[in-house]
């Protein structure tokens, strides 16, 4: 670049300057523009980024801010309770089940996040898969209604979140359920 002027002082010669006036400390590309970043990784670029600093795996609209769930829907996540021991959904459960799953047909945007629980009874390692297979059974009953498969997403967590002490029957009773959170829906991107 020895002997070309760079006028704006941007390191790029002005023959080659496709942003001659760049504003002095800007980073720029090859051509001499303005780098577009993505500081908070969401995928909208700084430039147009209207809520620039959404933590991270935060989901964002097309202006760079934070999605929030319908409260509406947020009403119909009510916990399911089972037996001991068991993963068979109770049919009292089946009304607020069918709530769920006319919302997640209603509003194909969203998915659910179905988390098993278990009281204190039997060992950690019995009461995580316990849990697991409450909310593959809830999954179950969710696709038997066509629902989509992936847009349910099911996880367990044993005894280690109690709903309330596991000091008598009642309080076991309430751990033994499975919550409910409705999340925006990505569709899987195809692969290149």
């Amino acid at each position: 670049m020895r002997g070309c002027p760079d006028t704006d002082k941007d390191g790029v010669a002005d023959p080659q300057d496709k942003c001659p006036d760049t504003p002095a400390g800007t980073q720029v590309d090859a051509n001499g523009c303005p780098l577009v970043l993505d500081q908070d990784n969401d995928g909208i670029l700084d430039n147009v980024d209207k809520c620039p600093n959404t933590p991270a795996g935060t989901r964002v609209d097309a202006n760079g801010c934070p999605l929030v769930v319908d409260p509406a829907l947020r009403k119909l996540e009510v916990p399911v309770r089972f037996k001991t021991n068991s993963t068979v959904i109770e049919r009292s459960s089946y009304p607020a089940l069918n709530k769920m799953i006319e919302a997640l047909k209603t509003h194909p945007e969203y998915g659910i996040r179905v988390i098993g629980h278990a009281d204190s009874r039997g060992t950690d390692e019995y009461n995580q898969g316990l849990s697991e297979r409450r909310a593959e059974s809830v999954k179950r009953y969710f696709t038997g209604k066509q629902v989509e498969g992936s847009r349910v997403v099911t996880e367990g967590r044993g005894e280690g979140e109690p709903a309330a002490p596991n000091t008598s029957k009642a309080g076991m009773s309430q751990n033994r359920r499975v919550e409910f959170k409705f999340e925006f829906f990505t569709l899987p991107q195809p692969s290149i």
